[in-house]
């Protein structure tokens, strides 16, 4: 495949990607809604899945086809375009007030598998044993978020937005669950030829230029499966629910850590690269280190992380690419 053609590939992968992500999201809601699930089953399974989607299919497709450093890059340039270029966007376009608890707990659970992850890596080798590891991590994890009574879960991520009207209601009403299930499985199949066209574009264009598929993951492909994550947080920020939005990215990372390297390393095995320990984990960490101190630091002054924030997470973002393209 030429250069041209591998370009094509990706940049269409990339918007199916973004475009069936959304709709995958409102379209399985729905259908667990008309299946009468638990509001939080649907946060926890449909939504969370849903705002990792893009990351885990890429992965998983990227495993089937031979190419589970992608599916590592993929992992990590995320929690990295997360942490620094989407909250810095997000913060740039709406100041965020961020609950403590989202700090002093669900950023402490991050890190804990971040740990996990390089503590399992460290042979140099992410196998089938540690992939089931991670894995049944992101199950517990699951379970505990779900035991969680609603109530602290509603007030940790802000939100506090009155019930709807019965007029309301009435003009958004659910579809029938037949509809719901067709719209689901329609825009789990876009997003499925999306992951594949743009895991064979950037393999593709990684091989022609002599660059390794890690490096493609922690860039290109990182930042085209973090869209979605990016239009939710600011549509959350702008309604005036940061803690939301907040909550979005770090439960994204989540999923990122444990099922994005989990189900590769379970479908193929995942060998990483000598720059690894020394380039991209402490990047990953450095990102989360950034805005955990900003987010600290304007939790201590009772005020929200605002525009001056952002611009230096955006920045740090900027110069984390200049890193990985040297």
């Amino acid at each position: 495949m030429s250069i041209f053609l591998s370009s094509l590939s990706l940049v269409a992968g990339l918007l199916a990607l973004v475009f069936a992500a959304d709709r995958f999201v409102d379209a399985a809601a729905a259908l667990a809604r008309g299946l009468r699930l638990p509001a939080s089953v649907i946060g926890l399974t449909v939504v969370g899945f849903g705002s990792a989607a893009p990351e885990l299919l890429v992965a998983g497709i990227a495993a089937l086809q031979g190419s589970p450093q992608l599916a590592l890059g993929n992992a990590l340039g995320s929690n990295v375009t997360n942490f620094t270029g989407v909250l810095g966007v997000v913060a740039l376009a709406s100041p965020l007030l961020i609950p403590r608890e989202l700090l002093f707990r669900d950023l402490a659970l991050l890190l804990g598998f971040i740990v996990l992850a390089v503590v399992l890596i460290l042979d140099g080798v992410l196998g089938r044993v540690d992939g089931v590891v991670l894995l049944v991590a992101l199950g517990l994890y699951l379970y505990a978020s779900y035991r969680l009574p609603s109530g602290e879960r509603g007030s940790d991520l802000g939100q506090n937005s009155p019930s709807p009207s019965p007029d309301d209601a009435a003009v958004g009403a659910e579809p029938s669950v037949l509809r719901a299930a067709i719209f689901t499985l329609l825009s789990l199949a876009i997003l499925i030829g999306g992951a594949h066209l743009l895991v064979s574009g950037a393999t593709s264009i990684a091989r022609a230029l002599g660059v390794g598929e890690v490096v493609i993951g922690l860039t290109i492909v990182a930042f085209g499966t973090s869209l979605p994550e990016l239009t939710a947080s600011i549509a959350a920020a702008r309604a005036g629910h940061g803690g939301l939005a907040i909550g979005n990215l770090i439960g994204a990372n989540i999923y990122n850590v444990l099922a994005v390297l989990g189900v590769p390393a379970v479908i193929a095995g995942v060998r990483s690269e000598p720059t690894l320990m020394v380039r991209d984990l402490p990047l990953v960490l450095g990102a989360l280190a950034l805005f955990g101190g900003l987010a600290l630091l304007s939790t201590k002054r009772r005020r929200r992380l605002g525009r001056a924030e952002g611009a230096l997470l955006t920045g740090a973002y900027l110069a984390y690419l200049l890193v990985i393209a040297s």
